[in-house]
């Protein structure tokens, strides 16, 4: 059976760290899941994975293990071989039917991995069966319900996450005892969410997103105010802290289908403002010398008062007045794809050999 390239790179993703993905998007270099890779280089990464157009193969030149997807899957995902080859042809079976099913509708809804197992008994092809298995705030049900809710109300108050946001904390199932962080349409129904570890637990990964198309399930898309700017962040929780004009590209990459939207659904500036880390830096650089709308965006730099934060939220956290206007910090330090490209190379934060990236950036501006 061939592997879906989109179901590799998600998987690639949200299971390896510091993993970057060659020019053309078919191989992966990560440090490694098995063995954890160098211990005296942090940033060094030994764990290839290549696509080999459909039959994914996998070495780590750490450990010297390697072996075919099903191999490496069941090794993440703690599954049995066959367990593993299972889910993979659930998943893979949905996305046809998915396919099929937006032909049909043209309504874009997100499918999960586990969706065979749950479609069974929910009869539904978004994620509001994942309602059934949390617990908000405002529940009470028993001791274990409060332990949980603890955790969650601790999450939502140091996060400072406005009420108008709904998040939740799973207790049962595949995402057990992680903060569910969901993307709601218009009608009020989960299409996507992040599930991400309670702070201070040893769950790995520290993200366990569900494996589904996820370029169109926007954040905030029936709010949209197109008189203003839309603001896209790595993350749900630092697009929280702007309010109805923030979204999400749920993870570092931008796909040129994800901004084609956003400039579709704004007469403003759509303003690119990732974290502040070394990771997303290079996946900023990506996109700026890659994807053909680079130069029709704006981007943020974060101003030399705040250049110490990791990323929007922690900001907000700081900030215990709250006197600071997030969408308005942002909209007023950004600037356009010559500007940022220029003092961003100054400062040596985009990725990447400087001649290539000029070579890139010709190409790039050739092709307007």
């Amino acid at each position: 059976m061939s592997i879906d390239l989109q179901f590799l790179t998600q998987f690639m993703l949200q299971n390896f760290d510091q993993t970057t993905v060659s020019s053309n998007g078919t191989h992966f270099l990560s440090r490694c899941f098995i063995c954890g890779d160098s211990k005296k280089n942090p940033y060094k990464k030994r764990f290839n994975m290549d696509w080999n157009n459909g039959v994914p193969g996998w070495h780590c030149w750490n450990c010297g293990r390697h072996g075919n997807f099903y191999e490496i899957y069941s090794i993440v995902k703690g599954l049995s071989y066959d367990d593993a080859k299972k889910e993979i042809f659930t998943f893979e079976s949905s996305q046809k039917q998915y396919k099929k099913n937006i032909k049909r509708r043209g309504d874009l809804k997100a499918v999960s991995i586990n969706s065979q197992k749950e479609e069974k008994e929910k009869e539904e092809d978004d994620f509001n069966w994942m309602k059934d298995k949390c617990y908000t705030i405002d529940d009470e049900d028993g001791m274990l319900c409060k332990q949980y809710i603890n955790h969650l109300s601790k999450f939502i108050e140091d996060r400072k996450i406005p009420e108008v946001y709904k998040i939740y904390i799973c207790h049962s199932g595949k995402y057990k005892g992680r903060i569910i962080i969901p993307i709601f349409n218009e009608r009020g129904r989960i299409i996507y969410f992040q599930a991400r570890r309670i702070p201070n637990t040893k769950i790995e990964p520290k993200y366990d997103n569900p494996v589904a198309p996820k370029e169109l399930c926007i954040l905030n898309r029936h709010k949209f105010d197109r008189d203003k700017d839309i603001i896209v962040h790595e993350g749900l929780i630092d697009a929280f802290m702007v309010g109805n004009q923030g979204t999400s590209c749920l993870g570092k990459e931008l796909s040129e289908d994800l901004i084609k939207e956003l400039l579709s659904l704004t007469d403003k500036n759509v303003i690119i403002a990732l974290d502040n880390d070394a990771e997303a830096y290079k996946a900023l650089s990506r996109f700026m010398l890659k994807n053909k709308y680079a130069q029709k965006v704006k981007y943020f730099l974060y101003p030399k008062e705040f250049r110490g934060y990791d990323d929007i939220n922690s900001i907000v956290r700081s900030n215990e007045k709250g006197i600071i206007n997030i969408y308005k910090l942002i909209t007023q330090n950004s600037v356009s794809y010559s500007t940022a490209y220029t003092i961003l190379s100054i400062q040596k934060l985009l990725g990447g050999n400087r001649d290539e990236n000029n070579s890139d950036r010709k190409r790039l501006h050739k092709s307007k």
